[in-house]
């Protein structure tokens, strides 16, 4: 194996290794605009009282809890029967740059052919611009400006990091080691078959 062919080798190790801490943690991943921040994403319908989606979405598991956001908004919807005994119909967390609303309450009615309107569902709308801001409980504003801190919820709200709940992440960097130590192998390898090659059969 050449010089030339052992750098090339060493310059594709290293570059697929840069490359590689993206694809498997886009945490890392470089801000698509200026104000690229991180979201917590999930869906969930008719979830139990104890589901991650709605109390705590740093432990979502399904996926990742998190994504980088390059639109204007985290968001939370959070659509509860109209009788709130019954609970939660659907829960979502996620990234938008044009909202339904931004901070709001309304109420969805049941419409029948005669014109009678029965309430079926509450639904709450809640924006905000900041990193991982939309980890609260969806129902009760809190904080001054009614954006930010329209959606932290009380006893819901969790502590952000880095890669909370989701996947372990490969290490770009022991996928480099570990093309080094492959290349030298390789050069040995090649290194013995020269020299089978020019020494003469006893």
């Amino acid at each position: 194996m050449t010089t030339s062919s052992s750098i090339f080798f060493l310059t594709l190790c290293v570059a697929t290794g840069s490359a590689l801490k993206y694809v498997v943690n886009p945490a890392f991943a470089p801000d698509l605009k200026s104000n690229a921040k991180r979201c917590y994403t999930c869906f969930v319908e008719e979830p139990e009282d104890d589901d991650p989606c709605v109390s705590a979405p740093a432990d979502v598991d399904i996926g990742s809890p998190s994504m980088l956001c390059p639109r204007e908004y985290c968001v939370i919807r959070r659509k509860n029967y109209y009788n709130e005994s019954y609970g939660v119909y659907e829960f979502y967390r996620g990234c938008e740059e044009d909202p339904v609303h931004l901070n709001h309450n309304e109420t969805e009615f049941l419409e029948f052919e005669n014109g009678t309107k029965v309430p079926m569902y509450k639904v709450y709308y809640r924006s905000c611009h900041s990193d991982l801001c939309n980890r609260g409980n969806g129902i009760a504003p809190n904080g001054n400006d009614g954006i930010d801190g329209g959606i932290y919820g009380g006893d819901n709200d969790v502590v952000p990091g880095l890669g909370s709940g989701g996947p372990p992440s490969a290490s770009s960097s022991e996928f480099i080691l570990l093309c080094i130590l492959g290349m030298f192998v390789t050069v040995d390898y090649w290194d013995h078959l020269s020299r089978a090659a020019i020494l003469p059969y006893s």
